[in-house]
């Protein structure tokens, strides 16, 4: 029987700022997938003026991406996730905690327009939401100042900690 592991969970966009409980039949068999090779291991800085000045210079360009923009099952709008290589191995193994260095970069939309990023970079090596830097900016300019910046960010871990080790993302992605 394969192992399951809650890396899907989908919530109504409507109540994604409410309540971020699993809904029913959110499970996703991750067992077959392989992190692929190739993929760039890079991890984004955790200072925000450097983290907002990589993510315009494109820094996460050779990190795994979804293959298209979605709408997001939480409060991002319209996203395309891309991660880097360690974490696209541990989600490929259902890993939890994952590795120190552990990242993503959620590209935010505005309709076809790049509007800003959502980042989350696994610093401590235990587990749950409050071990990863967490970053969201509506902004693509390489000096704007992001809203939303630190280590256990409560804006963010209300709703990953439902993720595993905080990864809310499907694998393999889509």
């Amino acid at each position: 029987m394969a192992r399951l592991c809650s890396l899907l969970l989908v919530l109504p966009a409507a109540l994604a700022a409410a309540a971020c409980d699993p809904a029913p039949g959110s499970e996703v068999d991750c067992t077959p997938a392989a992190a692929p090779d190739g993929i760039d291991d890079d991890v984004p800085p955790v200072d925000p003026a450097a983290l907002q000045a990589w993510l315009a210079a494109d820094g996460y360009a050779g990190y795994l991406p979804e293959s298209a923009r979605h709408p997001s099952s939480g409060p991002h709008g319209a996203v395309r996730t891309f991660v880097n290589a360690r974490l696209a191995g541990s989600l490929a193994t259902c890993a939890s905690p994952h590795p120190v260095g552990s990242a993503a970069v959620k590209e935010l939309y505005d309709g076809d327009a790049l509007s800003g990023w959502a980042v989350m970079v696994k610093t401590e090596a235990a587990q749950g939401a409050g071990h990863w830097y967490w970053y969201e900016v509506f902004d693509t300019a390489p000096d704007a100042e992001a809203p939303y910046a630190g280590q256990g960010l409560d804006t963010c871990t209300g709703c990953h900690d439902g993720g595993l080790d905080a990864v809310r993302v499907a694998w393999p992605l889509r």
